[in-house]
């Protein structure tokens, strides 16, 4: 029996992100930061590791742990990439105004200070629990908008 071939969306995000990273661990990226990396990546294959970083890390430890792994170095172009998607998908304003919000305790210096400990962990607490309620809609309107063309 022949194999049958499954088609792809050449601009599916985890593909453009498994393809920058190929590029990042033995390509012609490797040894460079994360800023650089992501600076030398072409725009599809950019947006899709700045959402597609963005969402694993939120899912799987909250916005701290995207923070505590120095994925928010790259914070401001996520702000950028989440305002072009808002023109098109309301989604993601709701996303950039729980990052924001996120990182904005995150950055409080009382967040690492052991005399404030657990303070400021719950305020975070709500911005993960209002990014779980809509991270899938989320992903879906972004592939969509790498599918329209936006990036």
């Amino acid at each position: 029996m022949p194999k049958t071939k499954i088609k792809t969306n050449p601009l599916d995000h985890q593909a453009l992100m498994d393809l920058a990273y190929d590029r990042w661990s033995k390509g012609d990226l490797q040894n460079k930061s994360r800023t650089d990396f992501i600076d030398a990546l072409d725009p599809q294959q950019r947006a899709a590791v700045l959402a597609g970083n963005l969402n694993y890390q939120w899912q799987n430890g909250g916005l701290a742990q995207w923070h505590d792994n120095q994925y928010s170095v790259c914070y401001s172009q996520v702000q950028a990439l989440l305002r072009r998607m808002a023109k098109d998908f309301p989604i993601a304003t709701e996303v950039l105004a729980l990052l924001d919000k996120g990182m904005e305790i995150l950055e409080d210096e009382r967040y690492n200070d052991p005399e404030y400990d657990g303070f400021l962990d719950s305020k975070l607490d709500a911005s993960d629990a209002g990014y779980y309620r809509i991270d899938k809609k989320f992903m879906r309107d972004f592939q969509k908008y790498l599918n329209k063309g936006g990036y």
